[in-house]
């Protein structure tokens, strides 16, 4: 008796210590002190210790949340030694515990994941925890027992309130601690396996979860915000659940009682739980289309006219809502057209067409999305975006379309929105037609690359509208990048057919202007360094425009600006522009075909570039830049040899340039590279 009691004691200290050492572990420390805590807390502390931790309402949230990720970390360590009385007093444990939560948020979901832990690691050993089982049954009966006492009368207060043995709050409580534990125990592969002869009694407890939290609503301000939250966590745990699915009869089933009845009953749809309806649908069109597909989908011979509901749902919604409610239903577009495109198209006169999701994307979801960011950035459209995905959710909808479909179901649709679009005074229409273009450039690519010649002709009629500089420059680099320079476009090559009204409008931008970066990433990717023959060139007729050097003029005139303002921008923004230039300056030089070398325009360029330069070699600026800007040196030297140009500024470029490759050549801190000295003597 005298051990017993002597035991315990050291127990409560232990754990007493064992706060105190955790509390420390949440305040600046210095590494050693903290390792050392650490590892005692982690490794040489028993479980069950910090399970007492965990559990103790007295305990500080800090406290107890650290105490249940530490146990989670141990669990599966300790399942493999621990005794079988060990492990079973732990089990027992956490369903008390679970079963009488009274805590909230962090503290909560600590100890849902210790729990789901240890149902992992039962079922990794083939061992069903049918305590855990019957734990949730019992969630289910109280959440039916609630569910009748509600449908009976009007009031709550003289109904599930005054019926129920415990309180609301801990109620609530109970069921968050089935949803998260849910949550976890999908994750895990042997328990979806264990779960999957249970989806339809889960499911039917999930259902009367969110049927609770909507019938409610229906009373006068009896719908608190607690449980409108504890809904909408069942309603998305139904697509999740949607991953235990299996088989086709499966599928029907689920179909019909879960998403035709439940997620898209229009009660649910036009209420506060249309959110979480949304993501559910969107997870169960993740995990299979057969989950939301109707009876047509099964049965192609009598395909329907009409897109199936749950596609009818997200456009009315992305089209109606704003904000995250449109977020989510175009996510939801976005798994269906991942999943199974096929449910995105209608079957007319017996041929396929996506007509109606495209022009609804077109013509109302894109052109609005435009309109509300007018509100948050300077220009009509964020000229800072680099992709078609950091424009919107939208776009990333209409690009995996674009993959999924075959290419004369969504290109000419698309084309044709953009040609009427130009002729129109709306600019968010014009912006979203240019950028949708974009979006599936690379799904299209093969019909793009047939119809170069017309693609490249609306592109320049864009290029000449200001308003659509940010999309078109970026399209421009994008087709570029995607169709080699030198293929055929007409009668000439992309790149000749693109360069000069480029060229033109590029004129008129400054490097402060906000669409300086794109626009010089379109002449980059018109000027590609590579993939073209130095014999052929890249402007190699005498009859075409003075292009390339009109580019070279261009080049030195915005080096010869960043010097200028160079200290009034960020040391990391002036080192990408510099290297940038003085690399597209390089390879601009470097594709002059040898009949060009002698225009006059050329050789009075040779002093000034080649000041700038000078400049820059000698700059004290990063190892890049410089390497960069003795590179460029070496291609217009040369060139200036070719031309029999001789002026002071080229000696002196000359001098400066040799000498900085002779360091780099032999120093390995010099401030140029060792491969940029050596391509400067080559």
């Amino acid at each position: 008796m005298h051990n017993d009691a002597s035991g315990l004691v050291t127990a409560v200290a232990r754990v007493m210590s064992l706060k105190e050492e955790l509390g420390q572990l949440l305040v600046p420390l210095s590494p050693n002190t903290r390792q050392r805590l650490e590892k005692k807390c982690l490794i040489d502390t028993h479980p069950l210790q910090l399970f007492a931790v965990l559990s103790d309402a007295n305990t500080t949230v800090a406290v107890r949340q650290l105490a249940g990720v530490l146990l989670a970390k141990q669990i599966p360590s300790y399942w493999s030694v621990a005794a079988v009385s060990e492990k079973l007093k732990l089990q027992s444990s956490l369903l008390v515990a679970l079963d009488s939560v009274n805590c909230e948020g962090a503290v909560l979901r600590s100890l849902v994941d210790c729990t789901a832990c240890l149902a992992n690691c039962l079922a990794v050993d083939g061992v069903a925890w049918q305590d855990l089982f019957l734990w949730m049954r019992s969630i289910a009966a109280e959440t039916k027992s609630a569910n009748d006492c509600v449908g009976s009368v009007s009031s709550l207060a003289s109904g599930y309130l005054q019926n129920s043995l415990q309180s609301p709050a801990q109620s609530i409580r109970k069921r968050r601690a089935f949803l998260y534990l849910l949550d976890r125990l999908l994750e895990s592969a042997p328990w979806r396996d264990l779960l999957e002869p249970h989806v339809m009694e889960i499911s039917e407890l999930l259902c009367r979860m969110a049927t609770l939290a909507q019938r409610l609503g229906k009373g006068d301000r009896l719908l608190q915000g607690d449980e409108l939250s504890c809904s909408q966590h069942a309603l998305e745990s139904l697509g999740s659940l949607a991953s235990v699915v299996r088989g086709e009869d499966d599928a029907r089933i689920f179909h019909h009682q879960i998403v035709a009845q439940v997620l898209l009953n229009p009660e649910i749809i036009q209420s506060e739980l249309c959110e979480a309806a949304l993501e559910a649908l969107a997870r169960a069109a993740a995990a299979d289309e057969l989950l939301i597909a109707d009876a047509s989908f099964y049965n192609p011979q009598i395909a329907s006219e009409d897109l199936c509901p749950a596609v009818q749902l997200a456009l009315s919604a992305s089209v109606t809502q704003r904000g995250q409610r449109r977020a989510l239903a175009l996510r939801l577009l976005y798994s269906i057209a991942d999943s199974h495109s096929r449910l995105l198209c209608t079957s007319r006169s017996g041929q396929l067409s996506a007509e109606e999701v495209l022009r609804t994307l077109l013509e109302n979801v894109a052109p609005d999305e435009v309109r509300l960011k007018t509100f948050d950035c300077d220009g009509p459209f964020p000229a800072e975006a680099a992709s078609s995905a950091e424009w919107g959710p939208e776009y990333a909808l209409l690009a995996r379309i674009s993959k999924r479909m075959p290419d004369k179901l969504v290109l000419p649709i698309i084309y044709k929105f953009a040609c009427r679009s130009l002729s129109e005074a709306d600019v968010p229409m014009k912006l979203a037609a240019f950028a949708a273009l974009r979006a599936v450039l690379v799904g299209c690519m093969s019909f793009v690359k047939k119809q170069l010649q017309r693609i490249a002709r609306l592109v320049l009629r864009a290029l000449m509208d200001s308003h659509l500089h940010p999309v078109t420059f970026a399209l421009i680099a994008d087709l570029c990048g995607l169709v080699p320079a030198e293929t055929r476009c007409g009668s000439c090559r992309l790149a000749e057919r693109l360069l000069p009204p480029l060229l033109q409008q590029l004129q008129m931008l400054q490097l402060r202007d906000a669409v300086f970066l794109q626009a010089l990433g379109a002449l980059e990717a018109a000027c590609p360094r590579s993939g073209m023959g130095k014999a052929r060139g890249l402007f190699p007729s005498a009859a075409r425009s003075q292009s390339g050097i009109i580019a070279i003029i261009w080049t030195g005139q915005k080096l010869e600006e960043l010097l200028q303002f160079s200290r009034e921008t960020s040391p990391d923004t002036w080192d990408g522009i510099a290297r940038r230039l003085c690399a597209l300056l390089t390879a601009l030089v470097q594709r002059q075909a040898p009949a060009k070398r002698t225009d006059k325009s050329l050789k009075a360029l040779g002093s000034k570039i080649a000041i700038v330069l000078h400049r820059m070699v000698t700059m004290n600026v990063s190892c890049e830049s410089r390497s960069m800007a003795l590179e460029a040196s070496g291609a217009w030297i040369k060139i200036s040899a070719e031309m029999s140009l001789k002026c002071q500024e080229l000696q002196d470029l000359f001098t400066v340039s040799l000498h900085a490759a002779e360091v780099g050549l032999a120093s390995s801190e010099s401030p140029v590279t060792p491969d940029a000295a050596l391509r400067f003597v080559v």
